[in-house]
């Protein structure tokens, strides 16, 4: 799944668990590194 808004889905969803009054910790990681 490439450019896909993954990140942008999960900040939404973290955001909204934030807003009901849960902790969140979110981490933004790319496991998949390529080497050019």
């Amino acid at each position: 799944m490439q450019e896909a808004g993954k990140t942008t889905l999960a900040a939404l969803f973290s955001r909204q668990l934030a807003a009901q009054g849960r902790t969140v910790l979110a981490l933004d990681a790319d496991i998949r590194l390529r080497r050019r």
